[in-house]
């Protein structure tokens, strides 16, 4: 796995290739087959592409740049560029490569980058963002990303999503649902949606709950949410409770591909499974989905789950096409 500083680095020496004026039809072939390699190795390239062009003192640069111009050779698909200096433009050829990076790296961290990602029903996807930080997605989840230069924010269409923000206090990390915002700085917390509801569970730091209230209206205060806590919105008002670290972790177990119950009643048992398997549980009756269940299960293994529901309560189980019914005897 490729470090970003070294897709950095690849990518800018393809670039100063490319605009020194001695472009070939194999140097062309050559960039293709090392874009081809990974999507990372294309999304680097195409920031940094367009970072290149933004700066405008790239081009004075590379105007300046044209006397003892650098011989490059184009890298094989596997390898990252190196550039070779000729005799007497080594300094110069040095000191542009290294101010080509700085100016691109400092560039393409104020630019708006835009990107989507999502996760199919039982699915699950880990996401490294340019600024450090990281999302989780939870099964049957779309996120939006967009990062600009006074804030970076994620609009969760649907699902959920587990954020490992990296600190930076001059742009404030946030996840949209709906009317509400989870602002935070450097913390650890998931949010997720059902339709307009959203629930936020903090596990380190503190991040803050609000409203996006149309403009002159009075919205609801906002709620600072601490490690620990719980809270779940509508467009009524929100609630929060302050949980342990056990219960933290129950409601996080998804990340490890676990569903944690606990005194959980069977119908939101059910619902939970059925979040992640194409096969829907379906309980029968009202006294039957008042039960109140206690393990550990994989959240894909629908089946382990039905056969043990099976043997320990009085229950009866039919296999309708891709619904499982539970009965009573």
């Amino acid at each position: 796995m490729e470090s970003r500083e070294q897709l950095e680095n690849a990518a800018a020496g393809w670039l100063f290739k490319r605009d020194a004026g001695d472009w070939t039809e194999s140097d062309q072939q050559a960039l293709s087959a090392w874009l081809e390699i990974s999507s990372a190795r294309r999304v680097v390239f195409l920031r940094l592409e367009h970072a290149w062009r933004e700066a405008a003192r790239l081009k004075a640069l590379n105007a300046g740049a044209m006397t003892g111009q650098p011989s490059w050779t184009g890298p094989a698909a596997d390898a990252a560029p190196v550039v070779q200096p000729r005799r007497g433009g080594l300094w110069r050829g040095a000191l542009a490569a290294s101010v080509v990076l700085a100016i691109v790296a400092a560039t393409w961290a104020l630019l708006p980058q835009r990107s989507t990602y999502r996760t199919e029903v039982g699915g699950m996807r880990l996401v490294s963002l340019a600024d450090g930080s990281r999302i989780t997605l939870n099964t049957d989840s779309e996120v939006q990303v967009a990062f600009e230069e006074r804030e970076r924010r994620i609009q969760l269409r649907r699902g959920e999503v587990f954020v490992e923000v990296a600190k930076d206090p001059s742009r404030p990390f946030v996840v949209i649902v709906g009317e509400r915002r989870v602002v935070a700085v450097g913390t650890r917390f998931s949010v997720r949606r059902e339709n307009q509801d959203i629930r936020v569970v903090v596990s380190e730091g503190l991040v803050r709950m609000e409203s996006q209230s149309p403009a002159g209206a009075l919205g609801p205060p906002a709620s600072l949410l601490g490690a620990g806590s719980i809270a779940s919105g509508d467009r009524q008002g929100v609630l929060v409770q302050k949980k342990s670290l056990n219960d933290v972790t129950q409601y996080l177990s998804w990340r490890a591909g676990f569903l944690m119950f606990q005194s959980t009643s069977l119908a939101d048992a059910a619902a939970e499974f059925n979040r992640y398997n194409d096969d829907k549980i379906v309980i029968e009756s009202a006294g039957l989905a008042g039960l109140k269940i206690d393990g550990n299960f994989r959240s894909n293994n629908v089946d382990a789950f039905i056969r043990l529901l099976g043997k320990n309560f009085p229950v009866v189980i039919e296999r309708r096409g891709h619904t499982i019914h539970v009965l009573d005897p």
